[in-house]
């Protein structure tokens, strides 16, 4: 059933004895002025819209109606890869000893180090050495913090996915001594 403003307000101002109590508040009047504006009370969609020529309108897996013939996928299933389940027939990749990714590791290029590996680390540097510096020690300087907190976020990373039980405290103070964003 759908109800236009124009009938809406036409209602309200043919009903003059009732008018006062009728009428909506005055900042919903621009809501009703508009003649053209109509709207349905149900929040379906009406069938017109539905008839868009989609050819997978109505799959659904949850009720397990799936693919029919006439339906092509983008993938063909014969094509997918397929994974390499014998350790003899894996790549084994060469990397080069000074590749750049190798700065997300410590030096024992393990993802996960000891907890003395970890709590063995210097201080932070103190702002009167800090001012001492020229532009050039400062930049360097913050570009090694930069790739610390790389290799500390790397090792915290693995820290979590193998569930690991230490290494959360180290990990805090490190990014304390660290804290170049400040």
């Amino acid at each position: 059933m759908h109800c236009s403003s124009r009938s809406i307000i036409g209602g309200l101002l043919s009903a003059t004895t009732q008018r006062s109590a009728t009428l909506p508040p005055g900042f919903l009047i621009p809501a009703f002025s508009s003649a053209s504006q109509t709207a349905s009370f149900s929040s379906s969609t009406t069938r017109a819209a539905r008839k868009d020529g989609n050819p997978a309108r109505g799959i659904s897996a949850i009720r397990r109606t799936g693919l029919n013939k006439k339906i092509k996928l983008s993938v063909d299933l014969k094509n997918l890869p397929k994974p390499v389940l014998d350790p003899k027939r894996h790549s084994t990749v060469q990397v080069a000893e000074d590749h750049g990714l190798w700065e997300f590791f410590h030096n024992s290029r393990t993802p996960l180090q000891n907890p003395e590996q970890l709590h063995a680390h210097g201080r932070g540097w103190t702002v009167q050495e800090l001012r001492s510096k020229s532009w050039d020690d400062l930049h360097r300087l913050w570009w090694i913090c930069v790739k610390d907190v790389n290799r500390c976020m790397t090792t915290e990373a693995e820290r979590i996915r193998l569930d690991a039980g230490y290494g959360q405290y180290e990990f805090e103070a490190r990014m304390e001594e660290v804290r170049f964003w400040c």
